[in-house]
């Protein structure tokens, strides 16, 4: 039942997209912990973490890594289109594949 809510709440997250920002409000019974989970989540005072907060902890971080992602896409779209001075998409592609690489 919880795998179908996740996997639900995925979806629904995926179909907004990534063009708005999205805040989630309810009681998710999650507890995270108190060690500090990098970019995902702050230190809290919970003695451990429980398999709902982990779930969430998860589902943030996936929308944090796409994020990433795609920061780093478009950092290096601006790099090669100085560097390159690309005079069109299809020229840019192939200097976008060689920088992915």
């Amino acid at each position: 039942e919880k795998n179908a809510y996740y996997e639900k709440l995925q979806q629904t997250l995926d179909q907004i997209g990534d063009k708005r920002e999205i805040r989630m409000i309810g009681d998710f019974n999650g507890k995270t912990g108190s060690k500090v989970n990098n970019t995902t989540i702050g230190r809290y005072d919970e003695d451990h973490t429980n398999e709902n907060g982990k779930r969430l902890i998860d589902l943030c971080r996936k929308g944090l890594e796409e994020e990433s992602i795609r920061e780093l896409y478009q950092q290096r779209l601006d790099q090669q289109l100085i560097e390159k001075e690309s005079e069109n998409t299809q020229q840019l592609h192939g200097h976008l594949k060689q920088a992915m690489h």
